[in-house]
């Protein structure tokens, strides 16, 4: 699946400049939107090639804000300080509602 949100996009989120943590954004990216595309389940079978069919410039908005949500969690973290729980944010689960099926675990 092709990245959702663009480096450029991610790095204005941020509040980033320059290049010095371009790979790491990346790294972010791509795990940020892995977790809010895991977390968006329906019981529609053809629902994981819609979400495979999106590019970052046919992604919903909001599903798109809800990764860069996701993103800046995982990129502002101090590891020891806050761990991640495996739940998702009360503002990336309200993005994501209208794409999750509740009764999808």
């Amino acid at each position: 699946m092709a990245d959702l949100v663009t480096l450029t996009e991610a790095k204005e989120h941020l509040r980033v400049t320059g290049g010095d943590h371009d790979s790491e954004i990346g790294r972010n990216v791509r795990a940020a939107q892995a977790i809010v595309l895991a977390h968006m389940t329906q019981r529609n079978t053809t629902w994981e090639a819609t979400k495979a069919a999106w590019t970052e410039s046919t992604v919903p908005e909001d599903v798109k804000h809800a990764i860069l949500v996701q993103l800046e969690e995982l990129y502002d973290r101090p590891t020891v300080e806050r761990p991640l729980t495996g739940s998702l944010s009360a503002t990336v689960t309200a993005l994501i509602a209208p794409y999750t099926d509740p009764g999808v675990a």
